[in-house]
């Protein structure tokens, strides 16, 4: 997203909010939470953050899948053009609604080996977005199709190596650099930094 945070039309949030169904005490408690500078909010003993591309839902008339990590979204659909069509009118309309932008110097999309040369032309012209081909590096993960190759992974070792050499000329001892290796290959699992 393009300035997503300074683009959120919080009247959109509130409405997404009522229509879910929210209780009025919660929506008071985001609304609170999005006109004031700071906040936190604690439900259950977790923090919880709201945020509103986390309501929406895509129209009954396409069917997509999608994966999505903070402002990044990955859609899956058919390289058919009506589909993508669809998909682009839902994406515009999105934009429209919810104040945000889709940055399209950033968006790309990947075609399937079933795809034809036409198909893949189409998709193309559609959307306006890059083609790209497997494998391709995803949130710092390398994403692949055939059997998983070493080397796909080489960037990643030598982020965590260079780390790792990093931490040998601090004075930690045996059993805080096991920690701290922990906690780093945790993070990197999560977040695929």
């Amino acid at each position: 997203m393009a300035k997503a945070y300074d683009r959120v039309s919080w009247e959109f949030l509130y409405q997404v909010l009522r229509r879910k169904g929210f209780p009025q005490r919660w929506f008071g408690l985001v609304a609170n939470a999005v006109s004031h500078c700071w906040f936190s909010v604690l439900v259950n003993d977790r923090l919880f953050a709201a945020h509103p591309t986390m309501f929406y839902q895509a129209p009954d008339r396409i069917r997509v899948s999608h994966l999505a990590y903070a402002d990044d979204l990955m859609i899956f659909t058919t390289a058919c053009r009506q589909n993508v069509e669809l998909l682009r009118d839902f994406l515009r309309a999105y934009e429209w609604v919810s104040g945000q932008l889709i940055n399209g110097s950033k968006s790309s999309f990947i075609v399937g080996c079933q795809a034809s040369s036409l198909q893949t032309q189409a998709v193309q012209d559609v959307l306006a977005y890059q083609l790209k081909h497997l494998p391709v590096t995803y949130l710092g993960v390398p994403l692949y199709k055939e059997n998983i190759k070493a080397c796909l992974f080489d960037s990643i070792i030598s982020r965590l190596r260079d780390m790792l050499q990093g931490w040998a000329m601090t004075n930690l001892s045996h059993g805080g650099r096991l920690a701290l290796i922990q906690s780093v290959l945790r993070l990197n699992q999560s977040v695929g930094a």
